[in-house]
Formats: C-alpha cells, sequence, structure tokens
C-alpha cells in the first residue's frame, strides 16, 4: 500500500462564497500500488459523519483500510466543517469525483467504478452529490460535465436524509447562516435530499439500524421510498438495534457513542455491512468478489 495526501483546489467564489484557512479540504489517499496491473480497481471515497461541526476520526481510516483490503483503492475525504456553509463541503466531494476520474490512469482507477460512502452528515453529503451531480449550481462551479463529477454509485450509512423542519437542524443549524428567515423553509427543502430523487440518482446501497438514537430510521425509509419511486436500483439493510455512529461495528473499532464512551472487544450487529457494500459494488459491474 502507498499513502498520499491530495489538496482539493475548489473556487467557492463561483457560489458566493469565501474561502479561509479552516477551508483546507483534501482526500487522504490509500492504493494498492499495482499500477503495472491492467485490471482497473474500483474507488471508493468516505465521507465521515460528525454533524457538519466536525469529522468522526473512526468513520474514516478504518473503514478505508477495509474497503482496501476488498481490492479497492480508497480515500478519506476531509471536507470543510463549520463555520463552513452550504454548498462547500458538496463542492469538495463533486469535485473529488472529478479528481479521481481525471487522475484514474496514474492511481489505476476504473472511472466508471467510483464511488461514495458517508456516514449520518457525511451521508447527507453523499446522498446531496447523489441527487444533485447533474445540477448547474454544481457543474458551473466546477466548471465540469456533469459525467465528470457523477458518482457510480452510493453507500449510506445511518445516514442524515431531511431536514424539512427547523426542528432537525440540531448542532447543524449553522447550515441555515446567510438565508434570511423568510428564505429558510425553501433552504431547507433544497436540502432534504429524499425530496429531490430521480431516475438518474445512482445506484444506492443504505443501511441503519431500527432503533438509532440520533437519525431515526424514517430518514431512510423517506430516501428508499423516493428511489422506489424513480425505480433506482438500491440495496436496503435495517439492523434490529444499535445506536448511531457505529462505524464498522466490529470488535477492532466498536463504536462511540454521544457521552465518547468507547465500547471495544465487543461485535455489533451491524458488522455484516461492509461484506455486504463491498459484494454489492462488485456485483453492479458483474465483477468477481
Amino acid at each position: 500500500m502507498k499513502y498520499q495526501r491530495i489538496r482539493l483546489n475548489v473556487d467557492y467564489s463561483a457560489v458566493g462564497l469565501e474561502k479561509t484557512d479552516e477551508n483546507e479540504a483534501f482526500l487522504d489517499a490509500y492504493l494498492l500500488d499495482d499500477s503495472a496491473n491492467a485490471y482497473r480497481r474500483k474507488a471508493v471515497i468516505v465521507c465521515p459523519g460528525g454533524g457538519y461541526t466536525g469529522l468522526a476520526p473512526h468513520e474514516g481510516e478504518p473503514v478505508a483500510i477495509r474497503y482496501l483490503e476488498g481490492g479497492m483503492q480508497s480515500f478519506v475525504l476531509h471536507y470543510s466543517v463549520a463555520p463552513a456553509t452550504y454548498p462547500m463541503a458538496l463542492l469538495e466531494l463533486a469535485t473529488s469525483v472529478k479528481y479521481l476520474r481525471k487522475h484514474a490512469d496514474e492511481m489505476n482507477i476504473d472511472p466508471n467504478g467510483i464511488y461514495i460512502c458517508g456516514f449520518s452528515a457525511g451521508g447527507h453529503l453523499c446522498a446531496s452529490l447523489a441527487v444533485n451531480w447533474n445540477q448547474a449550481f454544481i457543474c458551473e462551479a466546477l466548471q465540469a460535465k456533469p459525467e465528470e463529477i457523477r458518482p457510480n454509485g452510493c453507500i449510506l450509512c445511518y445516514p442524515r436524509i431531511t431536514y424539512d423542519n427547523f426542528d432537525r437542524l440540531g448542532r447543524q443549524v449553522w447550515l441555515i447562516n446567510g438565508y434570511p428567515d423568510e428564505n429558510r423553509s425553501s433552504f431547507l427543502e433544497m436540502i432534504s435530499t429524499d425530496k429531490h430523487v430521480t431516475k438518474d440518482t445512482p445506484p444506492t446501497f443504505l443501511w441503519t439500524t431500527w432503533d438509532d438514537d440520533s437519525v431515526d430510521v424514517s430518514d431512510s425509509l423517506r430516501f428508499i421510498h423516493a428511489l422506489r419511486e424513480n425505480d433506482v436500483n438500491c440495496e436496503f439493510h435495517i439492523f434490529r438495534k444499535g445506536p448511531h455512529g457505529q462505524s464498522l461495528g466490529d470488535e477492532e473499532i466498536g463504536f462511540q457513542s454521544e457521552n465518547l464512551e468507547i465500547f471495544s472487544g465487543k461485535r455489533l450487529d451491524v458488522s455484516p455491512w461492509m461484506a455486504l457494500s463491498i459484494h454489492w459494488i462488485y456485483d453492479l459491474t458483474g465483477a468477481e468478489v
């Protein structure tokens, strides 16, 4: 394996926002060093959660390493969080997809096999790109063709999907910064991803737990319903129990609850999701696992 850090150059001014020292987005790349291999590998960009106020480390590198072990080139996106505002992180994720596609040869990536994987708020970020990749406000800002920033598939892990009312914002209230009170309802609808699913939304793998104590299972069900209504290929798993933020959900990573208590050495019911998602990626293209 070889590791490298890739700085992302994003023109935020195109959407009326200003870059600051806190908006230094980058990709951590974990690459299988087989450039001489004729086989092009799938790639996964991992977006940790953290309520758009931080990035949860247990949802970043450990997940990327597991996809690497599954034979894929893996990346962790360190996207902008508060006080950065919408759509900075969305532009950064779109830029990441565009970068991998442009540099597919040198990183031995299948340009038609680029997937995004997000947890909680990172799941909302991935869902946002999945439903907006062909929208003018992103393409024009990045001077990109829609097909350059379209992910080939989307993996959503206990994702936040909708913000259909002010109360749902929680600690992510900063997202509305710069939006006058009279425009807030339209903005909340704009960032509620279930309302913007179309037949062009990429295939989706989604998992959550029935008793998630932070993002209710209804969020995932809304997105699944929208995918079904638009005939979008989907695989969906509801595990019967487990709190929010479990990441890999196995004895290696444990899970971290909101009170920061670490539970280690305990295999949780959600741990099969990783193997299922790897199989799903290969199955989409008919490749062997």
